[in-house]
């Protein structure tokens, strides 16, 4: 018989404060792992007559333009933008811009276009696969001054924003109004709402909101010449001609730069809460999922899963500590929440707890063991437990971090078939949305000073794990996108006839191949 339905006195003693991934960690200070630069390229080459037109068309460039034309290393704000989160990727560009204004971003492509310098678009650069950050002297546009929130629809719910504004004061801004954004991700307070929708970002409530392509109502999008596309009409309801704006959500800045974006967004749940459960076998993890799903339907938010090795990597390198210790093979976060704003606080409560103690009695059998949390703080804590196990690999060494998605009874094999391959060269996890079948594999190398390991493993692992996702029917990336990193491998995962299609409209709409080089495509 089952028996916690309150947290465990551990719980409470090992409480923290949920921070987002991107703040708690100093990937800077890691040692760099990869250098790309000086790759062959047809592009002009930047000179001081550049620089000189940029600071006469931006306004305030003392700020817009960041350079070091000579390469001398003055601007070591520079190193910033030349250099990707992860720390893996160092590019060389000379040059970064930081417009206002959509007008001002499409003053620059358009110059850039007919003078074909390179341009990658750079939001928060909270990004996994090397898509934001130069691969050589390419100039980095960077989204951060255009920060400003146009406002909120109380209407129709929807929310109008410019594309440089972090994710984390979205949240806060519309918590004002009871709503909040359809994306949740471990980077909220560093990452653009730009990036994420440049790249589609998932996070841990598409299972319940659906992905940006389903709530984005409207954007504006500059393309390579210059011109702007504007279609930020607040209108649910638009059936005329194609639309667009879904050539754009998920490119990854090859196609042109989103400025400004219109999204629907759901009310703030009336109450919510999280339990956390422990399983010994994988079976059990997938009985759990569907019986969540049958019994909790539209009140269940998010469910997420993460293995024993993810769960002593969080041990090991961070001060957090699990309720339910380390001993058990697979462990489940499972969010509940009611949305009717008519009940009182305690009804609410009764509500959620009615819920999960009717969900108890249908996996009491399954389950190992389990805790509820009492008030927000061990709701936090409980979240910790999942969101931050990417600290904690990164803080174990080198890291091969990937992001797939698969059928879900997949996951188990999977993950043990990396863990064969790499053998005791690293510590591999798995953890993920399983809600929606997106498994995060990150496997790591001890300490950070084994470069060569890493690359000599890297060329192993990387095409024989991109073919076992194909060979089981899944996407080599789930939400991270493709970048640099995974466009070698990217027509695994698509045919030709769809790639060829995908590389007529990149040739159609960005002639002279100016944005995001060797992104996407390699």
């Amino acid at each position: 018989m089952f028996r916690h339905y309150k947290a465990s006195s551990l719980l409470r003693q090992t409480l923290v404060g949920r921070t987002s991934v991107s703040s708690s960690l100093n990937c800077a200070s890691a040692p760099q792992i990869i250098l790309v630069h000086s790759q062959n390229r047809s592009y002009s080459k930047l000179n001081q007559d550049d620089v000189n037109h940029f600071k006469g068309i931006l306004n305030k460039p003392e700020v817009a333009v960041i350079e070091d034309l000579e390469g001398t290393g003055s601007s070591s704000e520079l190193s910033g933008y030349n250099t990707d989160w992860l720390n893996k990727l160092k590019g060389n560009s000379k040059l970064a811009l930081r417009p206002s204004s959509t007008e001002e971003v499409s003053q620059i492509l358009k110059y850039c276009n007919s003078r074909q310098l390179a341009v990658v678009p750079q939001g928060g650069n909270t990004g996994l696969v090397g898509g934001s950050v130069p691969l050589d002297d390419e100039i980095v546009l960077s989204l951060n001054r255009m920060n400003n929130i146009i406002g909120f629809d109380k209407n129709y719910s929807i929310l109008k924003t410019q594309a440089g504004v972090v994710l984390e004061k979205l949240i806060e801004y519309l918590e004002q109004f009871g709503y909040m954004p359809p994306v949740d991700l471990g980077a909220r307070g560093s990452c653009h709402i730009g990036g994420n929708l440049a790249t589609n970002a998932g996070g841990i409530k598409l299972l319940k909101y659906n992905s940006l392509h389903a709530n984005t109502i409207g954007l504006t999008a500059v393309l390579p010449d210059g011109t702007i596309l504007d279609n930020m009409r607040a209108l649910r309801k638009d059936n005329t001609g194609y639309h667009l704006k879904h050539l754009f959500i998920g490119s990854e800045g090859t196609l042109g730069v989103i400025t400004e974006a219109a999204i629907l967004c759901p009310k703030i749940p009336a109450a919510h809460n999280v339990a956390l459960f422990a399983l010994d076998n994988f079976d059990k993890v997938e009985e759990v999922l569907r019986a969540s799903k049958d019994y909790l339907s539209e009140n269940l938010t998010a469910i997420e899963f993460f293995d024993s090795e993810s769960n002593n990597i969080l041990k090991d390198h961070t001060k957090h500590r699990n309720p339910l210790g380390y001993s058990h093979n697979y462990y489940m976060v499972v969010e509940v929440s009611n949305f009717d704003n008519t009940s009182t606080a305690e009804e609410n409560t009764k509500i959620i707890e009615d819920k999960f103690f009717g969900l108890f009695e249908k996996i009491s059998t399954v389950i190992e063991d389990g805790v509820i949390a009492q008030d927000s703080s061990q709701r936090e804590a409980i979240w910790n437990c999942r969101e931050r196990i990417v600290e904690g690999f990164f803080k174990e060494g080198m890291t091969f971090k990937y992001d797939f998605s698969l059928p879900i009874d997949k996951f188990p094999v999977f993950l043990d078939k990396i863990r064969d391959k790499l053998g005791d060269h690293a510590r591999t996890g798995g953890y993920g949305h399983i809600g929606d079948g997106n498994i995060h594999v990150n496997a790591s190398i001890k300490g950070y000073d084994n470069l060569k390991l890493f690359k000599e493993l890297q060329k192993e692992l990387e095409p024989w794990v991109f073919s076992l996702v194909e060979d089981y029917e899944g996407s080599i990336s789930a939400e991270h996108g493709i970048g640099s990193f995974k466009a070698p491998y990217f027509e695994l995962n698509k045919s030709n006839k769809m790639v060829s299609v995908m590389k007529q409209i990149k040739g159609v709409l960005d002639p002279n191949g100016i944005m995001n080089p060797h992104k996407l495509f390699d």
